[in-house]
C-alpha cells in the first residue's frame, strides 16, 4: 500500500514523454499508485490571456483593448452537464453577448451528476473527470471566444475536508501545470466562503497555481481573484497580496445593504489600485434573502438596477446570474425554500427576460471608452435616492461623456462635460434603443425619465464625436 505522501507526489507529478524507458517507468508508477490526470495537448488557445490595465482599474486583452467583462454564473456546469449540454449552453450564452462563465471543478451544492473531481481529496484528482469535464468545458469556451472564470474548487464546506493547508499548493501546481497553454481562463479561489482563518490555505493554493504554470513564484502569467461570502469583498483578507488581481465583491441576493454600490465603491478607494466586480450579486428569479414568499422572487428589473448599479460605480464589468441556472435544475428548481417557486429548467431560464437585457449593458459599456470612465455621483445634483431607488453616475475622466442610472427624476450637472455643445440620449436598458434628448451645455436639468421604469441618460460633448448608445 503506497503511503498518502507517496500517492500525492504521484498526483501532482509532470509526465514529459520523450523517451520509452520513462514512458516504462510512468507506467509502472501509476500502476501501483493510480493514474494522475494528463495534460492534453494541441488546447485551443481562446481569446489570448487577459491581464489587468497599466491604471489597475480594468482588464485588457493581450492586444491591450479594454475586455468587456459581463458573466454568468454557473456554479455547477461542470458536476452536472454532459459535454453536448455543456457546448448548448456555452453557444447560447456566446450568442447573448456574454463574453466570461463563472464555474467551478468541485461544486456539491447541487448535486454531483458527473461525480466527484477526485478520489477522496484534492490530492488526488480523477483523470477521466479532468479530460471530459473541465477540458472539453475550456476547449469550447476558447472556440468560442469565451472567458471561464474557473474555481479549483467551490470553498463554502470543503476547506479542511477536501481542501487544506498541506494540499492546497500541490493541487494549486496540478492545475497550472495541466492548464499552462490555456488563454482564456481566470483562476477564482474561495467561493462563497469567509478566508477568515485559512488565509494560507489560499495563499498556498495561488502559489501552487503560479509555480505550475511558470516553474517559479510568478503571479504576473496567471489572474486571479478571490470569491468571497456575501456582503464581503476579497479585500477584506487579501487586498495587497501580489496575487490578488482585482476584488470581487458578492452583493448576495437580499434588496438591503450594503447594496452593490457601497461594496464597489468601497474597493474603488482602496490603494493600491485594483480592478473590482460584483461576482455575485443577486439572481433573476431567487427568493429574496432566502426566504420563503410572499417576500417574492427577484425581478428582471432588480437584476437591471445591480448591473447598472455595480458598472457605474466603478466595477470593470457584471456578473449576471438566475436561480434556474447557477445549479443547472432539470425539473424546476429544488433551492428556493417554497416547494414551488423559481420557474423553470435551465434550459427555460436561458432565455429569461434579465439575461436577454444583459446585452444591452454590454452594448453601452461598448458605447463609451471604457478606460474614461470613473463612478462620479456628484454628476447628480441634490438627493441621488437610497437603497434600491437609488440613481448612480459615471463619466469620463477628460469629460467627453456622462452617464446616469435613473430610477426616478434626476438633475443632472451638465458642466461635468468638457467642450462647448452637447449630445445626449435616454438609452433604455430594456431594450439597447436610444432617443436623443435636447439640453443646453453648462446647466443643471431636471430629467423626467420617458416612463416610470429604470432609465439611462447619457450625455457627450458633441466634439468627441461618439455615436447614439444603442440601436
Amino acid at each position: 500500500m503506497t503511503s498518502p505522501a507517496q500517492h500525492e507526489s504521484a498526483a501532482f507529478s509532470r509526465f514529459p514523454i520523450r523517451a520509452a524507458v520513462l514512458l516504462l517507468l510512468l507506467w509502472l508508477t501509476t500502476a501501483c499508485q493510480g493514474a494522475a490526470p494528463e495534460p492534453p495537448a494541441n488546447r485551443p488557445s481562446g481569446p489570448g490571456p487577459l491581464r489587468v490595465s497599466d491604471d489597475g482599474r480594468y482588464l485588457v486583452q493581450a492586444d491591450s483593448k479594454p475586455f468587456t467583462y459581463l458573466g454568468d454564473t454557473a456554479w455547477a456546469m461542470l458536476a452536472n452537464l454532459s459535454s453536448e449540454e455543456m457546448s448548448e449552453y456555452l453557444n447560447e450564452r456566446k450568442t447573448q453577448g456574454f463574453t466570461v462563465i463563472q464555474t467551478a471543478i468541485y461544486f456539491d451544492q447541487a448535486g454531483m451528476a458527473n461525480g466527484s473531481p477526485f478520489d477522496g481529496d484534492v490530492s488526488a484528482p480523477k483523470e477521466a473527470f479532468f479530460a471530459e469535464q473541465v477540458d472539453v468545458a475550456i476547449a469550447k469556451a476558447a472556440e468560442l471566444g469565451l472567458v471561464l472564470a474557473l474555481h479549483p474548487i467551490w470553498g463554502d464546506k470543503t476547506v479542511d475536508r477536501l481542501i487544506t493547508d498541506e494540499n492546497a499548493e500541490g493541487y494549486g501546481r496540478f492545475l497550472g501545470e495541466r492548464y499552462r497553454d490555456a488563454n482564456n481562463l481566470i483562476w477564482v479561489l474561495g467561493g462563497d466562503i469567509t478566508a477568515a482563518g485559512h488565509e494560507q490555505l489560499w495563499r498556498n493554493l495561488a502559489r501552487g497555481l503560479a509555480e505550475g504554470k511558470t516553474g517559479a513564484e510568478d503571479y504576473s502569467q496567471s489572474l486571479m481573484t478571490f470569491h468571497p461570502v456575501g456582503d464581503e469583498s476579497s479585500s477584506l483578507r487579501f487586498h495587497d497580496d501580489e496575487w490578488l488581481d482585482f476584488n470581487s465583491v458578492q452583493s448576495g441576493h437580499c434588496p438591503s445593504k450594503p447594496l452593490p454600490y457601497d461594496l464597489v465603491a468601497a474597493d474603488w478607494a482602496r490603494t493600491p489600485v485594483k480592478p473590482v466586480i460584483d461576482f455575485e450579486p443577486m439572481y433573476e428569479s431567487h427568493p429574496y434573502c432566502w426566504a420563503n414568499p410572499p417576500d417574492g422572487f427577484a425581478t428582471p428589473l432588480d437584476i437591471r438596477k445591480m448591473a447598472y448599479w455595480d458598472y457605474l460605480a466603478g466595477g470593470f464589468g457584471h456578473s449576471y446570474g438566475h436561480h434556474s441556472i447557477w445549479p443547472f435544475s432539470m425539473d424546476g428548481h429544488p433551492f428556493d425554500n417554497s416547494g414551488g417557486g423559481a420557474p423553470g429548467t435551465w434550459r427555460e431560464a436561458m432565455t429569461a427576460e434579465g439575461a436577454r437585457q444583459m446585452v444591452h449593458l454590454r452594448t453601452l459599456m461598448e458605447a463609451r471608452p471604457i478606460a474614461l470612465r470613473v463612478p462620479d455621483q456628484s454628476v447628480i445634483v441634490g438627493d441621488a435616492g437610497t437603497a434600491m431607488e437609488r440613481n448612480q453616475a459615471a463619466r469620463a475622466a477628460d469629460g467627453s461623456y456622462l452617464i446616469v442610472y435613473a430610477l426616478q427624476s434626476v438633475t443632472v450637472n451638465l458642466s461635468k462635460l468638457s467642450g462647448t455643445t452637447v449630445s445626449a440620449y435616454w438609452f433604455n436598458p430594456r431594450t439597447g434603443e436610444s432617443t436623443a434628448v435636447t439640453v443646453i451645455k453648462g446647466t443643471k436639468v431636471r430629467l423626467n425619465p420617458p416612463s416610470k421604469e429604470d432609465w439611462v441618460f447619457v450625455a457627450d460633448d458633441k466634439a468627441a464625436g461618439y455615436q447614439p448608445p444603442g440601436g
